[in-house]
């Protein structure tokens, strides 16, 4: 309660902290990935990780991973760091490309070509925003 800014007895005697055998009902139910994934709506993760990262021009694969939680040192802090990376994380990869291509064809999503130049050469990558 106190990270509520509420007053917390000593001991509540209601809690599993409190009471370390409290009975756990649902303990007795595991879901599973495939459970997880059906429960998770993917498309409106997807969407919000779109919106918040609105403007800037991350690669459709860093997006993917973001959403994974697959992402290295070397991925940019903003991805790494942002709250949704590893929002999907139970998800199959194929799940998001999927959810993805949907978007995309229903016109939620366009496909930016991007490119920038490193020693020289001209890199070209597919970043995603959200249509209007």
């Amino acid at each position: 309660l106190q990270y509520l800014g509420a007053e917390a007895p000593e001991r509540c005697d209601a809690c599993d902290v409190c009471e370390p055998d409290l009975p756990r009902p649902w303990q007795e139910h595991r879901i599973d990935a495939e459970q997880l994934a059906e429960a998770v709506a993917i498309e409106p993760v997807i969407r919000a990780l779109l919106k918040d990262l609105e403007g800037e021009n991350y690669s459709r694969q860093n997006l993917i991973r973001t959403l994974l939680g697959n992402l290295g040192s070397e991925a940019p802090a903003r991805l790494r760091e942002h709250r949704l990376c590893g929002a999907l994380a139970h998800c199959e990869r194929s799940q998001l490309e999927e959810a993805l291509e949907k978007m995309i064809e229903d016109k939620k999503v366009e496909e930016v070509e991007r490119s920038f130049e490193d020693d020289g050469k001209k890199i070209t990558y597919i970043s995603l925003r959200l249509r209007d």
